[in-house]
């Protein structure tokens, strides 16, 4: 589905990978969006590159077309050198925008993913988004678009609710400042190494964002910018692999 999600198709280095559109902001010259060999790329030759020794802020995106209605998953393989915004987003495809967040990984490949996105229009857009200060970069590479098959979705949901039985009690999890204003962190302990994804939703049930968090074995700590939401009541909820999580409910007030 996704075109040259590979970066490969070029067959070469380019400023502008076939199929992959990219928008600048303030950005100080071309090479801010990019393919490149080096340091290795996640399978194949080439990988896309954000970087820039200056400020910049740029997105690389591609609307992926003539999509069956249903419900789809996005992953990409991606490293990240700390930029202050660094993204996978999802949008129009008929329902909210979706993003989920890029954790600082320099020294291996981490897959991030934004999962159960419902398209009613026939596309998808699906793009990275970075926003740093100069000298920080991102890699990424292998894109998917995925759609789930109805069968395969019931049998994992039903796999889902076994599973929750055995994966043991709900991690000790707190949420504060609650009410907030700019930004809320979720605490969390977790038995062993996983991954969380994160859920906001307004009280009509409209998801608003989703992000992915990598925990470690121990104690956690997931901070969310609520600075763009509006003053009202929200729904956070929370999946892992390895053990069951609560839903939060967060309060914010302007």
């Amino acid at each position: 589905m996704v075109l040259n999600a590979s970066f490969d198709d070029d067959n070469a280095a380019v400023l502008s990978p076939s199929q992959w559109t990219t928008k600048a902001g303030s950005s100080p010259g071309p090479w801010v969006s990019y393919t490149e060999a080096w340091p290795g790329a996640h399978t194949g030759t080439y990988h896309g590159t954000h970087y820039s020794p200056l400020p910049y802020e740029v997105y690389t995106y591609q609307v992926v077309k003539n999509l069956p209605a249903g419900t789809y998953n996005l992953k990409a393989w991606v490293k990240g050198g700390g930029s202050r915004i660094c993204q996978l987003q999802a949008s129009n495809y008929g329902g909210p925008a979706l993003a989920a967040d890029i954790p600082g990984s320099p020294g291996q490949w981490t897959q991030v993913s934004i999962l159960g996105l419902t398209v009613s229009n026939g596309q998808c857009e699906i793009g990275f988004y970075s926003k740093a200060p100069g000298g920080q970069w991102l890699y990424f590479d292998d894109v998917e678009l995925v759609r789930q098959d109805a069968s395969l979705m019931a049998s994992s949901s039903l796999a889902s609710v076994a599973a929750s039985s055995s994966v043991g009690a709900d991690a000790d999890v707190a949420l504060y400042p609650n009410p907030a204003d700019s930004q809320t962190t979720i605490t969390a302990t977790f038995a062993q190494a996983d991954a969380v994804t994160i859920t906001v939703y307004d009280y009509q049930g409209t998801r608003l964002v989703q992000y992915q968090r990598p925990a470690v074995a121990g104690s956690n700590e997931f901070a969310l910018d609520t600075s763009t939401l509006p003053s009202g009541s929200y729904t956070l909820r929370l999946t892992s692999a390895s053990q069951a999580m609560p839903v939060l409910h967060l309060a914010v007030v302007h």
